[in-house]
């Protein structure tokens, strides 16, 4: 698979992000952790150890975990 579609897109967060999206194999290298504070995300370097495409896994707040008891 050498195109990434909206569909392979798709599968790949439905599946959480554990194969690659290229050739599906499951040795991912994942990179730092970075924020981008002009766009407000989280992003993250992919790299495949198979195939050795790489891509950006896109992280945004979308809920909190929170302890009432703690003051």
């Amino acid at each position: 698979m050498n195109e990434i579609t909206d569909e392979v897109i798709e599968k790949y967060i439905k599946n959480d992000g554990k194969n690659c999206p290229y050739c599906g194999n499951e040795n991912l290298i994942f990179g730092e952790l970075e924020l981008n504070s002009t766009y407000n995300v989280v992003y993250r370097d992919v790299t495949c150890g198979n195939c050795h495409r790489k891509w950006n896994n896109i992280f945004t707040l979308t809920n909190i975990d929170y302890n009432p008891k703690q003051k």
